[in-house]
């Protein structure tokens, strides 16, 4: 019975030490239910994702680290903490180039001129807002926020983000922003890529500089 026993708990040891693990799930399998895939091995069930992998990046291995909600809250409020020196300096500038030619020309012409201040004052902010957020994204795929902390905006295939997808984005995060802010706290409970609603809208996502794969201010060409 004993020796029975051993040969047992042997031969099991053997069937267990032939098994192989997925890349991916790290469950063990007999080597005849893995499938390999750019050199390494995977069950059935992971093979759809390890085939996107491919797909987006060329390797099983992702090159890019998602960043998660709390870096991205952090670089937003390091963007608010710019914007607001950079607001503050525009309207300063409209103040002493713009408004005393301008307050001159009115009243010469009796003109109400307090509701021109205000257009005047509101279209700054606004375009100060939107070139801020669209010109950086666009051009370098980050905010000075997100530069200073090391992450950057990508597509989800892992390419770089341009103008227009810095444009559709910026107003696809008002979306996310009116929603009771429920477009950024999707970040929290999207488990593939930590994607904001504008992100999932814009398919973009935000993720750790990777300077061996690209940086955050491409090449001119």
């Amino acid at each position: 019975m004993v020796r029975e026993k051993l040969a047992s708990i042997n031969l099991k040891r053997n069937e267990m030490s032939l098994l192989k693990s997925c890349y991916q799930c790290r469950k063990k399998f007999s080597s005849a239910d893995l499938i390999e895939i750019k050199n390494v091995l995977v069950c059935a069930a992971c093979k759809p994702i390890i085939v996107q992998k491919v797909e987006e990046f060329g390797a099983v291995i992702e090159p890019f680290k998602t960043a998660g909600f709390q870096i991205r809250v952090f670089s937003f409020l390091l963007d608010i903490f710019i914007l607001l020196i950079v607001l503050f300096a525009a309207v300063e500038t409209v103040f002493i180039v713009v408004f005393p030619p301008f307050l001159k020309f009115a009243s010469m012409l009796n003109l109400d001129t307090k509701s021109f201040e205000d257009l005047i004052m509101f279209g700054v902010l606004i375009f100060v807002i939107f070139f801020y957020f669209v010109y950086n994204v666009g051009k370098n795929g980050a905010t000075p926020g997100k530069k200073i902390l090391g992450i950057q905006i990508i597509r989800t295939n892992g390419q770089p983000v341009d103008y227009g997808v810095a444009v559709g984005r910026y107003f696809a995060s008002i979306l996310s922003a009116s929603l009771f802010f429920i477009g950024f706290i999707w970040i929290l409970f999207d488990a593939k890529y930590a994607q904001a609603l504008h992100d999932k809208i814009c398919k973009t996502r935000v993720v750790y500089v990777n300077k061996k794969v690209r940086p955050i201010r491409r090449q001119k060409k």
